[in-house]
């Protein structure tokens, strides 16, 4: 189990779509993000290709998040620049990167990753969407090598149970969708009650690397080892693909996350 989680992502300068540019591009993204993980030690949890940009959940035991995204992200500008005949920079900047540090948002984070395609109205549901994370997280699809399961089993538990626990919110956060978009509305990112200086904050959360302990026990039953604090509102994270969000990199009022953005260079 992890003790330090990162939520990363990058988007395509001046918004382009990196994706679905030439054939074939979307599966040799994944299979750089294979030997991504393997070449620097990542540990991939989670991941989710959209149109001009993608999500990453990862862990990096040997703190090196620059190094390996260097090597992703220049390998495949490189590659897709060379299929299309240009030159110049592809991403508008290095990348944006979150580190994780409490329980409630590790359950959203995931939950927000597995949703993207859904809130850039892609399809109804992510089990619909091949270049995610969720359709082999619940068994739909072979679970590519490089991605882990620690995090996903600490979360919501091992088994057939936690699969249908992750359904559980992830039902959830469709429905909190659809009701926002009924009343015209971004969804928060959390409860008001975690924002930071509020009353409540902090209050019931726990912090990621608390989790390891629990991780093994997980994996021993198959009930799911925690569960979330309390029910949580969707993240107010989107990018529509049609119209690419203003809100770069990610901002989001979720306690005690740390932001870096990297500058381009």
């Amino acid at each position: 189990m992890p003790d330090v989680v990162y939520h990363v992502g990058s988007r395509g300068g001046d918004k382009r779509p990196i994706f679905d540019v030439v054939y074939g591009d979307r599966s040799f993204f994944l299979v750089l993000l294979g030997l991504t993980v393997n070449r620097y030690g990542w540990r991939c949890h989670s991941y989710c290709l959209m149109g001009n940009h993608f999500h990453l959940v990862v862990d990096t035991p040997k703190a090196n998040l620059d190094r390996g995204m260097q090597y992703l992200k220049g390998r495949y500008a490189m590659w897709l620049n060379e299929k299309c005949g240009r030159v110049g920079a592809l991403f508008e900047r290095r990348y944006f990167d979150e580190l994780v540090l409490e329980e409630a948002y590790a359950y959203e984070l995931v939950r927000y990753v597995a949703l993207n395609p859904v809130r850039a109205n892609l399809c109804l549901h992510p089990r619909d969407w091949p270049w995610g994370s969720y359709p082999a997280h619940v068994g739909l699809v072979r679970r590519p090598a490089f991605l882990c399961t620690d995090l996903f089993d600490a979360l919501y538990g091992p088994g057939p149970r936690g699969i249908a626990l992750f359904d559980h919110t992830i039902d959830d956060g469709i429905a909190l969708t659809e009701l926002a978009r009924t009343a015209g509305v971004r969804p928060r990112s959390a409860d008001r009650r975690d924002a930071p200086g509020s009353k409540g904050h902090g209050r019931g959360l726990t912090p990621v690397a608390d989790l390891a302990g629990r991780g093994a026990s997980a994996r021993r039953r198959s009930g799911p080892s925690i569960r979330p604090t309390r029910r949580l509102a969707s993240v107010s994270l989107r990018f529509p693909e049609a119209e690419a969000s203003e809100q770069w990199p990610i901002r989001s009022n979720v306690p005690n996350v740390a932001r870096r953005s990297r500058s381009a260079t």
